[in-house]
């Protein structure tokens, strides 16, 4: 019979989202504020600043944001999945669509601008960008992405 190992306690980090929403004329979620439990071995690697964040489009316009993010160094990196089945409610109506799934990463200090960006260039009237914090992986990889997107 093997002795129980005694199970740490998970950590947290507070992180602090702001979200701009001057469109809509309400401050009601200008500050979100979240804690995202970190497993013991991502806090010893010291998480990251890095946050991924979703963004569907149609497929051609995809191209050209993912392509124009990295170029303005708004996201490091953005995959683009070219087809994802997207099913919402519009004008009151359930729709179905396809559209490309782009998974663009950035930093916590780049989102706001990311955010701000994709809702001036993008062809929807609400375009989606929703994001999460990564609480840890390849450092080197972490600090590449932190390294090539503007502050």
């Amino acid at each position: 019979m093997k002795p129980e190992r005694a199970r740490q306690p998970k950590l947290s980090i507070a992180c602090e989202h702001r979200r701009l929403l001057s469109r809509a004329g309400s401050d009601q979620f200008a500050r979100i504020e979240t804690v995202v439990p970190v497993p013991r071995r991502a806090a010893q690697t010291g998480g990251s600043d890095v946050v991924v964040v979703w963004i569907t489009a149609p497929a051609a316009e995809a191209v050209i944001l993912a392509q124009r993010l990295v170029e303005e160094g708004l996201a490091a990196c953005v995959n683009r999945f070219p087809a994802v089945q997207s099913t919402y409610m519009w004008e009151g109506k359930v729709n179905t669509d396809e559209e490309a799934l782009m998974m663009a990463k950035t930093t916590v200090a780049g989102l706001p601008r990311l955010t701000e960006w994709i809702s001036e260039n993008h062809s929807y009237d609400v375009p989606e960008t929703i994001a999460a914090t990564i609480v840890g992986g390849n450092a080197a990889y972490l600090a590449w992405v932190a390294d090539n997107v503007k502050q």
